[in-house]
């Protein structure tokens, strides 16, 4: 029975690691790139989306009958979401990934990561006031978006994408994110 824990807990250790070299090797990509550099912007943005999801634990409670499989939901960056999209059925939290573009508030309840995109600059702080009180991590890449109470912010620094965490907000939904993605973000708001 020991032998089996071990190898289970070794084997658990080598997969986190994986998703670790693999989401740092994001970091290091260029956001730029030669061809069309908004369209890889766009993909590493995604992917971040996708693999900081495995990184974050939701309560149980987050998961019901309504909320059955895992939902990125994306509101007004179609283009991420489109690249999103290349992820449906995977999964995420031993459930299946959903991305759906939504266009109102009230459509957010099923949501467990909610992207804003930047065209939505006008509607953060109503977007963010729907998620209140919700088990819903959200996300974007506005300016300023930690300080008005957004949790993660993907951010370009020189030329490259990287992700801030306000640790405070996430905890106050009820998430808890792991140590090991908080080691990679550029900067934790605690």
């Amino acid at each position: 029975m020991t032998t089996l824990r071990t190898y289970v807990d070794c084997r658990c250790k080598a997969i986190s690691f994986a998703f670790m070299l693999l989401l740092a090797s994001l970091i290091g990509q260029s956001a730029v790139a030669a061809d069309s550099a908004p369209q890889q912007e766009y993909r590493i943005k995604a992917t971040y989306l996708y693999k900081i999801s495995h990184f974050i634990d939701w309560p149980a409670t987050a998961f019901t009958a309504s909320r059955d499989c895992f939902q990125i939901c994306v509101m007004g960056k179609q283009e991420v979401a489109g690249v999103l999209t290349e992820f449906n059925g995977k999964t995420v939290k031993k459930k299946e990934l959903k991305v759906r573009m939504i266009t109102a508030p009230l459509e957010i309840e099923s949501c467990h990561v909610l992207f804003i995109g930047i065209s939505e600059k006008m509607r953060a702080n109503e977007l963010l006031n729907a998620a209140a009180g919700k088990h819903i991590l959200t996300a974007s890449d506005l300016p300023d978006f930690l300080r008005i109470g957004g949790m993660l912010q993907l951010i370009n620094l020189d030329d490259k994408v990287r992700f801030d965490i306000n640790l405070r907000a996430a905890k106050e939904h009820g998430l808890v994110i792991s140590s090991q993605l908080l080691q990679l973000a550029h900067d934790v708001v605690e």
